[in-house]
């Protein structure tokens, strides 16, 4: 398999006052296929004009309007794809100025529904791992399902702004249990395929996991619900916030990954050459996946 292609990096936009500068790159690696996608917008308030009346922090807080998203596929690239086309959009509606946390709820399950319907028409069956960061004013706002992960750099220290959505995690264990299907091990177990199973608790997608039909009604503790969390920005020691799919976690811990980054900026690396240089590192510590990687500067 090559190792090579598919690598891409760019400065996020044109710099301004009120963009949200971020860098990023990416790897096929060791995968026959690309079936990452990511999002980067630094200036969101121009795509969603609404947002500009509002600045989470108050009349002090820095005019930034930021969003970036990586969609870590499985079993294809399709689903993958369509959360990068539209989740934004069913997230940024006039009412997430309202009530964020609601808002992301009701856009990944509804990006969810769209991924399903899709499959059900193309007879696709891949799904996708979701993270997403908006950087507004002085806050940040966190939405996830899957293992895909972003992670704060505060003063040097990594602050994990998400949690694997695994059966490795035991809040994770403990819901699925509740919910009708534990199979015991690291894995979900489909309740009809007895040899079809997953790594995730929550991902995107995945219409053999989720539609009756095909689980015969049965629970499988998959789901989309994704886990939102709110961070207040401290400019004074808030450096970066590093998102990622789990092809970069699986090699670097959330602190090793602050070090490494910080650790290059100090020796004078560009923040392009930064982020190029820990997805290559990635590949060369052993990662067996696709490799994706945000760095956003704060």
């Amino acid at each position: 398999m090559g190792c090579s292609p598919s690598r891409g990096r760019q400065r996020s936009l044109m710099s301004s006052s009120e963009t949200v500068e971020c860098f990023h790159s990416h790897l096929r690696g060791r995968r026959d296929t690309m079936e990452d996608r990511f999002v980067v917008n630094g200036r969101l308030h121009e795509t969603y004009p609404f947002l500009k009346r509002w600045l989470p922090g108050g009349a002090g807080s820095r005019r930034r309007w930021g969003a970036f998203a990586v969609f870590d596929g499985h079993g294809g690239s399709e689903i993958s794809e369509l959360c990068a086309k539209r989740l934004l959009p069913n997230i940024l509606t006039e009412s997430f100025v309202d009530d964020v946390d609601q808002a992301m709820e009701n856009g990944f399950l509804a990006t969810d529904q769209e991924a399903l319907e899709f499959s059900r028409n193309n007879s696709a069956t891949s799904g996708a791992a979701v993270v997403v960061v908006f950087v507004l004013g002085s806050m940040l706002f966190v939405g996830h399902c899957g293992d895909a992960l972003a992670v704060l750099s505060r003063d040097g220290s990594a602050v994990l702004l998400t949690e694997p959505h695994t059966l490795a995690n035991d809040t994770e264990a403990l819901r699925v249990k509740r919910d009708g299907n534990y199979p015991g091990g690291q894995r979900l177990v489909h309740p009809i395929v007895d040899t079809m199973s997953l790594g995730l608790t929550r991902a995107i997608g995945d219409v053999s996991w989720k539609d009756p039909e095909l689980t015969s009604a049965q629970p499988t503790g998959l789901i989309a619900t994704p886990q939102t969390r709110q961070e207040v920005i401290y400019d004074s020691v808030d450096e970066f916030i590093l998102v990622a799919c789990d092809g970069l976690w699986d090699v670097f811990s959330p602190q090793e990954a602050v070090t490494a980054v910080k650790d290059r900026l100090q020796q004078g690396l560009r923040p392009q050459e930064v982020v190029d240089d820990l997805v290559t590192e990635a590949l060369r510590l052993g990662s067996t996946d696709n490799i994706t990687l945000i760095m956003v500067m704060l």
